[in-house]
Order: structure tokens, then sequence, then C-alpha cells
């Protein structure tokens, strides 16, 4: 690299880390307020708060949004440098807009592959460990309600709610289906309790008021009882999870929690899908936020850099929305998960082009 290129370089990527650790820091003090009675309530030590919380809460939320953080680091320091003249200087000394764009890349690139490894290989053992002090220490909503799945073949299990943290269910219904000789699926017994407790280690059951329907070609044969100690081969996170928790798997086993959820017909494949395609669709924005914060502060206006910061602050929240909204019309219109993930990606591709084109003109 030449003296230029390590001097843009070493004014994104430092000026990068201090604004991440500046923005991690308000947020961690925002969720210790929100937090604080809940620790204080379960009397966890502050060792714990610090190195099992908040050191993974630290990780998992400057990957969520490091893309967004180096926007704005583009859009600040580069405007110093507009306004102080040295962009001017640097094209005035017969350097390309082109050639100036080469060490802005170089730095999105090195964000946006450390980002994505993370993404893959660290942030998930982080958000398990994060998870799981949260189960332990803090309240959090984890109720699913109405819900048909297919834990295997030939067995089909409703409930009207499942409480995952308590590990029960409310109006538990389970079907067993079996194909006679003709190959149509016949329907052999029914299962049904008001309220069914699973252990979560040894898949041990407590059935509380059930009834068990058998069906045979000639006859039906009904069993009833006020409680009833029984063993499924199913686990309780088969049942559901709470959509954060998938962040806690790594990428093959999150694949294949996704193959298996298929097979299910479970309705939480677009979450799975999102959180699997944003782990490489979030870093690679980088690199487009990137091209486009330097477009906009490398224009110099008498209004100075407080007009380019708010333009660059506009751009990215525009930007959060639309993932917002794609993300929104993957999990409740249907629109195709890894097309959500990207979309934003693709629109601000255009507009970060168009701006460019524009400010090198």
């Amino acid at each position: 690299m030449k003296v230029l290129d390590r001097y843009i370089v070493f004014k994104y990527l430092g000026t990068y880390v201090f604004m991440l650790f500046v923005l991690m820091s308000i947020a961690i003090v925002f969720d210790v307020s929100e937090k604080l009675e809940d620790f204080i309530r379960t009397q966890v030590t502050f060792k714990e708060i610090l190195l099992e919380y908040y050191l993974n809460f630290f990780l998992h939320y400057a990957s969520l949004l490091s893309s967004f953080i180096a926007f704005l680091t583009v859009i600040y320091f580069t405007s110093i440098l507009t306004a102080r003249s040295e962009i001017i200087a640097m094209l005035s000394g017969g350097v390309s807009f082109h050639r100036l764009l080469a060490p802005y890349l170089l730095g999105a690139l090195v964000i946006a592959v450390s980002t994505g490894l993370l993404n893959h290989l660290v942030i998930p053992e982080a958000n398990k460990k994060r998870l799981l002090f949260e189960s332990r220490n803090t309240n959090y909503s984890d109720r699913f309600t109405g819900v048909h799945l297919e834990i295997e073949p030939g067995k089909i299990v409703y409930y009207k709610s499942f409480y995952a943290k308590n590990s029960f269910a409310d109006r538990f219904w389970m079907e067993n289906w079996e194909e006679d000789e003709t190959g149509k699926r016949v329907l052999i017994s029914e299962l049904q309790a008001d309220r069914a407790y699973g252990d979560s280690l040894t898949n041990k059951w407590q059935l509380h008021n059930w009834f068990i329907r058998y069906h045979n070609d000639l006859s039906q044969k009904i069993r009833t009882g006020r409680e009833l100690d029984t063993t499924f081969n199913f686990k309780l996170t088969d049942l559901g999870q709470r959509e954060s928790s998938f962040a806690a798997l790594l990428t093959p086993d999150l694949i294949k929690y996704r193959d298996k959820e298929l097979r299910k017909g479970s309705n939480q494949i677009p979450f799975i899908e999102i959180e699997l395609y944003q782990r490489t669709s979030f870093p690679f924005a980088t690199i487009i936020l990137t091209i486009m914060g330097m477009a906009v502060a490398s224009k110099k206006s008498r209004e100075g850099i407080g007009l380019n910061i708010a333009l660059g602050l506009g751009l990215g929240v525009t930007y959060i929305f639309v993932m917002k909204v794609t993300t929104v019309a993957a999990i409740n219109a249907g629109m195709n998960t890894m097309l959500s993930a990207w979309l934003p990606n693709i629109i601000f591709a255009f507009v970060g082009y168009w701006l460019y084109r524009r400010a090198v003109r």
C-alpha cells in the first residue's frame, strides 16, 4: 500500500473501532437499565454479568450493526477530510476518484470478511452463552400458539399454547397415522391432554386430564385418566424455540435444523432462513454502504459536515427500513427468504452506483 492508502485505511478502521465501542457502550447502558431488576432479583454476580452476558451481547450486536456503523464511519471521517480540503488536494494531485475509492474498499473488505467469519463461526457460540444467561436470569416471552407439526412421519402434534421456558403445553393433541396395505394413511390413535409437562433432559412427559382413542376397522377403544407418565421420542425443542435461538446454531447445524423443520412443516422456516442468509448479506452490505458513504461525504458543502452526516443518517435509516420491510414480507407474506435478505443490498447497490457516478462527475 502507498502512503495515501495506509492513511485512509487507518482512518477508516480506527474511526470504525472508536464508533463501534461508543455505540455499543450506549447500547449496554440502555440494556443494563432494562434488566437491572432481573439481575438484582436473581443475585447474579458482576463477573457473570460481564463475562457470560455483556461480552457476548457486545459480539452479537456489534456484528449485527457492523455495516451500519461502517457506513456512519465513512460519512464521518470522509466529511472531515472534505471539510479540510484534503479530498480536493488528493484529486488535484493527480489521484483519480476511482483510485481514491480503492483504500475505502480495502477497509470495507477487511470489515466485511471479518464480520462474515464471525457470523458463521464465532457469534453463534457467543449467542448460545448469551441466551442461556437470559433464560436463567431474565424474563422473556416464550409462548407459541396454535401450531401444527408433523414431528416425524405419521406423528402429528398440535397444541393451543406451548411455553418453552416452563416446558409445558396447553391443549396438547397427538395423532399417529400409518399406511395400510393400499398405501393409504389411516388414523391409528389420538391422544389429548389438557396440559402436558415435559422434561428436556429425559424426554419424559406428564399428561394431565388425558384420554387416548385407539382406532381399528371394527371399533374404537378409549382410555382416560387424570395423570399419566409417559415418554415421547421427540424433544421439547421440536415443539418450538425462541426465534433468537436460531442465532445460537453454527451455520452447518442451522442448515441441518432448517431441513429438519422443513420435513415437519414448521412455521418457523422463514425465521431460520432469514437468519441463515443474513449472516452473509449483512457483511456484504458493508461494501455497498461504504461506496455510498464515500460518494456522499466527498462532496464539499457550504453547510459543512452536518449536511453530509444528516444525509448519510437518512440513507442509513432508509436501508434499515427497507431491510425490516422485506423481513416482514418474508415472514407474513410468503416472500422468498433469500430475496428478502438480499433485496436491500440489490436496491442500494443501484443507489450507490448512481451516487458514485454523480460524485465522479
